[in-house]
């Protein structure tokens, strides 16, 4: 039995797993091979392998993992039946630890069968009478025969007890993944699959895809340089990724006529906000939105700062109602996600004292949207900015809406990205415009040391995804501290 278990090791997680067909494929926890990138696989005589994972079952903890280089190897098979609650069982693994009796020891690899029962047989997962160790997670429950009964999971149930996800689950992933279903050559057992476009559309790598509904927000003056020189050209690059025949929604108040002729060229259903479908905001910050004839009342606000997300999220519920008849969603789950909504980056809040905000915002249009959420949101204190942005960025045109929003300015290099400006460089573009101090720092700590030192009692950092994550990561290594900003 131990020699159709392996080792999957993905970054730090270590986890077991079991080869369960003849073409070498493995099975095991979902969460150990959740970080994404190609997990990698060591077997009990020690040779080693790189595994491609082709379908998860997140619910359920289980994932799929081909293996080519194992094809032939022993392996165990699927039991046909679940087992009672007394039937004797063994979880094999590998447990982890550094001495002999748990696993490691001078470089070698311990497999390792841990006997007990079944106690109970739940919906989705099998509890045994036996605690196993860490190091047996993602790894089979067998029974007498060999068979596989379940997979171990740590994220079924609680400490103490093992948990097993069912067989049947993982049957079902290995059936889809034989016929080759989903979007990217092997099932992720997944209702929907939502793919962000990283730069425009047409070009753009997720647009290998073929969508059953296409999304643009907005179309604003950003990668001029790939994407063209206006509205017209870059509108019609995002335009790319429509289909004929499929849903197409646009919530730019006043999109380009290039990105509605491709529409109608390619034979899109284009739905426009304002004519097909809206928002109107009423009292109290309910909201109705309206798609063609339907109106949904008594919505809540959405839970994301800006009066333009209101338009956002009418333009989510519109291509929501694209694919009723396939992905029924209740108005209760609307407000539910739009009361729960949460967007990292996007004017996210990391403290209180003193108020820290973050936001990506790196273009004008999102500068303004940025000032136009500090107006909504005054402050008697001190507000200072904490800027630093890419050198091919449109620096005057961001600057110009966020002049009268701060202060003052602390301007930050970006220490080893490509693109970046010098923080002298950056500074001296940016006092061209203001009325303000602007200081150059070093880097984005630098920065925020020196607006906590200028007695800043709101700080709003933005500019780049680089500038913004350099901030969570301090914010997040001084929790790990226990301190604050």
């Amino acid at each position: 039995w131990l020699d159709a278990v392996v080792l999957v090791h993905q970054g730090s997680t270590m986890c077991a797993g079991v080869i369960v067909d003849s073409a070498g494929t493995v099975a095991t926890a979902y969460h150990c091979v959740s970080m994404g990138g190609r997990p990698r696989v060591t077997t009990r005589d020690g040779a080693h392998a790189v595994g491609r994972v082709v379908g998860v079952d997140v619910g359920d903890d289980l994932a799929v993992v081909a293996v080519p280089s194992l094809e032939g190897r022993a392996w165990l098979p699927l039991a046909d039946v679940l087992p009672s609650a007394g039937d004797p069982v063994w979880a094999l693994g590998h447990p982890l630890g550094s001495d002999p009796a748990s696993g490691f020891f001078e470089g070698t690899l311990r497999w390792s069968a841990a006997s007990g029962h079944v106690s109970a047989v739940g919906a989705r997962a099998l509890q045994l009478d036996t605690a196993v160790n860490p190091g047996n997670s993602g790894g089979p429950v067998v029974d007498e025969q060999g068979r596989i009964v379940g997979i171990v999971s740590r994220r079924l149930g609680g400490e103490g007890l093992a948990y097993a996800g069912h067989t049947a689950a993982l049957r079902s992933l290995l059936d889809e993944e034989d016929r080759g279903l989903g979007p990217l050559g092997g099932t992720l057992a997944l209702d929907v699959v939502l793919l962000e476009v990283g730069m425009g559309g047409r070009l753009d790598a997720v647009n290998v895809v073929t969508p059953d509904v296409a999304i643009v927000t907005s179309v604003a003056l950003d990668h001029r340089e790939w994407l063209g020189p206006d509205r017209e050209a870059i509108g019609r690059e995002k335009a790319g990724i429509f289909r004929e025949g499929r849903c197409a929604v646009c919530a730019d108040p006043g999109p380009p006529a290039s990105l509605v002729e491709a529409a109608r060229a390619v034979g899109a259903r284009l739905l426009l906000v304002g004519r097909d479908f809206d928002a109107q905001r009423r009292e109290a910050g309910e909201w109705s939105c309206r798609i063609g004839g339907m109106r949904i009342e008594g919505l809540p606000p959405p839970a994301l700062a800006g009066g333009f997300q209101y338009r956002n999220a009418a333009a989510a519920i519109a291509a929501l109602h694209c694919l009723d008849d396939r992905l029924p969603v209740s108005r209760e789950a609307l407000a539910r996600g739009l009361r729960n909504v949460r967007v990292m980056g996007r004017f996210q809040q990391l403290s209180v004292r003193p108020e820290v905000f973050v936001d990506v915002a790196h273009n004008p249009e999102s500068a303004a949207a940025l000032a136009g959420i500090l107006a909504d949101l005054p402050h008697s204190g001190r507000v200072v900015a904490v800027f630093a942005a890419l050198g091919d960025k449109d620096i005057e045109e961001i600057v110009a809406p966020l002049a009268r929003c701060f202060g003052a300015w602390h301007i930050a290099g970006l220490p080893g990205v490509a693109r970046a400006t010098t923080a002298a460089s950056l500074a001296s573009r940016v006092a061209a415009h203001l009325a303000v101090p602007v200081t150059a720092h070093a880097d984005v700590n630098g920065a925020l040391d020196a607006a906590v030192s200028d007695g800043a009692t709101r700080i709003v950092v933005f500019g780049s995804f680089h500038t913004v994550g350099a901030a969570m990561i301090r914010h997040e290594r001084l929790q790990s501290q226990g301190d604050r900003l």
